[in-house]
């Protein structure tokens, strides 16, 4: 059961007190250009409207960056201050909506703040968190390469040693809309700061002090085109069309309860079962809890062809 809240809150909601991710918002119906806000239940709290009414008097280590909330059009500025603020920010906006809060004087007993800060997140228009300059999609790790090997070579070719000649297909290609699209669920992550220089590695044991915070996301494949180009040098275009992510960030202390041990692939494959270490340099403390135990789902309703469903956990 988690903590009380003075904001009507659902108890299955996914933007819980706990949770607290943080987006980019504005409102239709009014002038107010994007900004960034956290989500709460079914509501949307803008915090250039709270760093303008003075609800952020209380914690110092935020009061020097306020312009990241009431100048910023994205999240950028705000991951850049690292996550120990980020941390401190997050922690002091639950505070503010708990219901039995130490500062009720600056929001629950302020109707006038509420009023121009509280939004119904359907009453608003999400935009992408984060300016995005470009990313790069790459194997996550065997598991990955495996499920995706399987799709086009059968799983006694999915992870082949240096380079094939695949079977021969159709002897000349057609130009036409792929049939297979697909999707991939992922977990994205968004960092906070960079290596000091290009080609400069980042030690395990710091890595997670990079990550801002995280979105689901989904990568779109054109499995049908993906196959013909992909040998040898692909894919391209059947892969840099189109990639969505959720309108929300959720924070990385926020999955923080989340934690679990390294689990070991599960599959019956021998390259993945042999595969019981990983080399020096991704090896982390004994005992460390390194991996989030996470549940992902899918829905499928495709036009006029009942309904599908797909989950599953990851970590």
């Amino acid at each position: 059961m988690g903590a009380a809240s003075w904001l009507d809150v659902e108890p299955d909601s996914p933007y819980s007190i706990e949770n607290i991710p943080f987006g980019i918002i504005s409102k239709s119906s009014s002038s107010l250009t994007p900004t960034p806000a956290v989500a709460i239940g079914e509501y949307c709290i803008s915090l250039k409207r709270l760093a303008e009414g003075n609800a952020f008097v209380e914690p110092p280590d935020i009061q020097p960056h306020l312009e990241v909330f009431t100048h910023a059009k994205t999240l950028n500025a705000f991951a850049g201050l690292g996550r120990p603020l980020h941390q401190s920010v997050r922690l002091y906006i639950r505070e503010l909506f708990l219901d039995d809060t130490k500062y009720p004087h600056l929001l629950k007993d302020n109707a006038k703040l509420q009023n121009v800060t509280i939004h119904r997140l359907v009453d608003c228009t999400t935009h992408v968190p984060m300016q995005i300059g470009d990313y790069t999609d790459f194997y996550a790790g065997l598991n990955h390469a495996y499920n995706i090997g399987v799709l086009f070579r059968g799983p006694q070719n999915a992870l082949p040693h240096g380079q094939i000649l695949p079977q021969p297909g159709d002897a000349e290609p057609v130009h036409a809309p792929s049939r297979k699209l697909d999707i991939e669920l992922e977990l994205a992550a968004f960092l906070c700061k960079g290596n000091g220089s290009n080609g400069e590695p980042i030690a395990i044991a710091e890595a997670e002090n990079y990550i801002f915070g995280y979105t689901l996301m989904n990568d779109w494949s054109a499995r049908d085109i993906q196959a013909f180009e992909y040998v040898p040098l692909g894919p391209f275009g059947s892969k840099n069309f189109a990639t969505t992510i959720s309108s929300f960030v959720v924070l990385a202390d926020a999955l923080e309860p989340f934690r679990c041990n390294t689990m070991l692939p599960t599959s019956s494959h021998d390259a993945l079962t042999k595969c019981k270490s990983v080399l020096p340099y991704l090896q982390e403390d004994a005992g460390k809890k390194s991996h989030y135990n996470i549940r992902l789902h899918v829905d499928l309703k495709p036009a006029d062809q009942g309904h599908a469903n797909q989950q599953g956990n990851g970590s």
